[in-house]
């Protein structure tokens, strides 16, 4: 695993990341809360997409972090990142996927023939796994998005924060 900050991301940009080649999947967290799970051939360029400083491809009023990060800016530069590889994910993946899916074995996960389908399944499984605040697909009962946050002093609720692409 490789742990940094969303600040460190936002000013390294996306020419240095040697060090996290092949770490595919990626956590934000607040302290002990994890707000999101994602995944990317290039975390990195993924995070700054989503801090809308590479906008190249999503815009940050369709995506729910990168709002939660522009509202809560600058608490928001301390968020931690953590970065894993396909094998750091495996425990997970043996608690939710392979638990599910027999067919689906270890070997599989950890051939690189089917590498888009570890990284999905891997995303899926730390989805399960941590039920982050703003991750909506593979998570049946997500976390609650604590109160300290900004969002909710803009006149929206937590319940209005879910339906709207916060």
């Amino acid at each position: 695993m490789y742990r940094t900050t969303m600040g460190s991301i936002e000013q390294i940009g996306t020419n240095s990341q040697q060090e996290t080649r092949m770490h595919f999947l990626y956590l934000v967290r607040d302290g002990d809360t994890v707000l999101y799970a994602g995944r990317s051939f290039n975390p990195i360029e993924r995070l700054r997409q989503h801090m809308g400083i590479d906008d190249s491809f999503y815009r940050t009023d369709t995506d729910r972090i990168g709002r939660l990060f522009f509202y809560e800016k600058p608490e928001s530069l301390e968020w931690q990142v953590e970065m894993y590889t396909i094998a750091d994910c495996l425990s997970s993946v043996r608690r939710h996927i392979i638990s599910q899916f027999p067919f689906y074995t270890e070997q599989l996960y950890l051939s690189e023939v089917g590498i888009q389908g570890a990284i999905s399944f891997a995303e899926q499984a730390l989805i399960q796994e941590h039920h982050p605040c703003l991750n909506v697909i593979h998570n049946d009962c997500p976390t609650p998005l604590p109160i300290q946050y900004k969002w909710h002093t803009r006149g929206r609720s937590e319940s209005s924060s879910r339906s709207l692409p916060l």
